[in-house]
């Protein structure tokens, strides 16, 4: 994976030097059959194949510095807006939005295990069945709005646990990918017919490996509710008090029967499980807005960036759309 992630520069270099020899080659021929009109056209697309070269080569030198000076800046937010920790010097901006991404999945999935075992006893509650009046079925005993709330809060983080899965492999695609696709733009930008959709091409690979994974890390920073980084921070449920080992035999105390011994020390109990169930309320609260700002909003305000960015700097490399038009049709 790392040769292909680091091997599209010498193959940019190398197709754009080929262009540069197959120009010459054409200008040889040319003039071997005394052929003016090919003669100006090889001239023309010498200087097209030259620019191809200065384009690769200023490519090549920007990125992995615009790329350290980012890692640079990120460095300082990392601690203090993202996840704790420090950085690799080795990662790529890409790996930056990963981690991040990855903090808030397994958020996510502890949050379904602990949801997961508050069902339990709401759905006992739920399947107990009264008669009331000789006549009249009570169930539920005011219990169903937790299950809704349950059962809409799992629909939900699973729907964007799916979401992120797909940016997840979006992202290592155009890690280790994306940037081949360069060397195709370089490609097609030697040829006429297929010049602007190569050098469209070159600045949607720049756009998606830099400016896309920069832009959803700096929005998300902007967009947090939280002033600090997302830490899954959550407490285990306290279902039992305390575990004492007497003679091999573990007995626990649970929130067991109340009698006038222990009732000072069950309501201690209920009361501690209460404050965990009111915290952990208020945590899932901005869990949940952080969460689906990054994987539904976050997202899209970074792609536009980055659609601005790239119809912005098409130009530069020769690309504008009525001109991949004008190819596409020559082409066919």
């Amino acid at each position: 994976m790392y040769a292909l992630e680091s091997d599209w520069k010498a193959l940019s270099l190398l197709v754009a030097f080929m262009s540069v020899l197959f120009s010459i080659s054409l200008i040889m021929i040319s003039r071997l059959f005394a052929n003016p009109k090919l003669e100006q056209s090889a001239k023309s697309e010498l200087i097209f194949a030259a620019s191809t070269v200065i384009l690769v080569m200023f490519v090549i030198t920007i990125v992995p510095f615009a790329e350290q000076l980012s890692l640079t800046f990120l460095q300082e937010l990392y601690s203090t807006h993202l996840v704790e920790g420090t950085l690799d010097p080795n990662m790529t901006v890409i790996d930056v939005v990963i981690i991040y991404l990855n903090n808030l999945s397994v958020c996510a999935v502890r949050v379904l295990n602990i949801l997961f075992a508050i069902d339990i006893p709401v759905q006992a509650v739920l399947s107990i069945v009264m008669e009331v009046v000789m006549s009249e079925l009570a169930s539920g005993f005011f219990m169903n709005f937790f299950s809704e709330r349950i059962t809409n809060t799992t629909e939900v983080l699973i729907f964007y646990l799916v979401i992120y899965y797909v940016i997840y492999y979006i992202l290592l695609f155009i890690k280790y990918f994306g940037m081949m696709f360069f060397t195709l733009g370089v490609l097609l930008r030697a040829f006429p017919p297929t010049r602007g959709a190569g050098a469209f091409i070159m600045a949607l690979c720049i756009g998606l490996y830099f400016i896309f994974p920069m832009s959803y890390i700096l929005i998300g920073i902007i967009m947090l509710d939280s002033g600090g980084p997302i830490i899954c921070d959550i407490t285990e449920i306290p279902l039992v008090k305390e575990c004492t080992d007497v003679n091999g035999k573990i007995t626990c105390n649970t929130a067991g029967s109340l009698s006038a011994s222990n009732l000072f020390e069950k309501s201690l109990y209920v009361k501690s499980a209460s404050n965990w169930f009111m915290s952990f309320l208020n945590w899932l609260g901005t869990f949940m807005n952080n969460f689906i700002m990054m994987m539904c909003f976050v997202p899209f305000l970074a792609l536009t960036l980055t659609l601005s960015f790239i119809l912005s700097t098409s130009s530069l490399f020769g690309a504008t759309i009525p001109e991949v038009g004008r190819g596409l049709v020559k082409l066919i």
